[in-house]
């Protein structure tokens, strides 16, 4: 599953990522990342988002596409990222099923777009969710708590991307390994979120850690680099792992 956001994309990444001719991801394209997708042809399955960031010709030929739209009120709590995410949530069948049916919803929609439910979701990519508005960066990264914490904890594993840097969110239920063929860059940061990180031990690293305690306001954890196979754990709290290329 892909969510195409409206932040910073870079044409040749996206359709590197997404150009596949047999890829059989779904695809959601959120507010501008779906006129993007557009511009690029790439057809997505479902769109969603307050489209107040493209014109009255772009979201007629939104539109046109006849797919699964999702319009949300321009004046609402949460970003339209979020909103996809919700979507892409709610249409993994474990996620949808382990919800109360109060909680089947997005913001105030007063009907779920066809296909909630029906879906075995195994990954979630963000593309589009950085960029020069560090609000929504930062909103971006919240939110990757919300697939962490999918299924009743079981979670979903996901991730922003570009094409300089891929950032995931673990806890003491999801450790975490990243081999040297498959960093994303050169430095490996870890930071922990919304408060201290207890136990947490890094392995395969050039600095490693044992049952560590990382503190807020701190960057202790910036800049490791993967030596063969970065094995990353903790035992309490939520740590940020960013792989960063120049």
């Amino acid at each position: 599953m892909w969510i195409v956001s409206g932040g910073s994309l870079d044409e040749g990444f996206v359709r590197k990522i997404l150009g596949k001719e047999n890829r059989d991801d779904l695809l959601i394209g959120a507010d501008r990342g779906a006129w993007f997708l557009y511009r690029l042809g790439l057809r997505p399955d479902y769109l969603i988002g307050d489209f107040d960031s493209i014109d009255d010709d772009e979201r007629q030929a939104l539109v046109s596409w006849q797919l699964p739209l999702s319009v949300l009120p321009t004046h609402k709590d949460d970003t339209d990222t979020e909103a996809a995410l919700n979507l892409a949530l709610l249409l993994d069948r474990e996620h949808y099923q382990r919800l109360d049916p109060t909680e089947r919803r997005i913001m105030d929609l007063k009907e779920l777009p066809k296909g909630a439910g029906e879906y075995q979701i195994d990954f979630i990519g963000i593309l589009g969710a950085t960029g020069s508005r560090l609000d929504h960066v930062f909103g971006a990264v919240a939110i990757l708590g919300q697939a962490l914490k999918a299924r009743a904890g079981r979670g979903i594993p996901a991730c922003i991307l570009d094409p300089d840097n891929r950032i995931r969110m673990v806890d003491s239920g999801h450790p975490l390994s990243v081999t040297k063929e498959e960093e994303w860059g050169q430095y490996l940061s870890v930071i922990p979120f919304g408060g201290p990180c207890l136990g947490v031990t890094l392995r395969g690293v050039s600095y490693p850690l044992q049952d560590a305690r990382m503190d807020l306001f701190s960057s202790m954890g910036v800049s490791n680099e993967i030596v063969d196979r970065a094995e990353i754990s903790l035992e309490q709290g939520y740590l940020l792992v960013l792989e960063s290329q120049d």
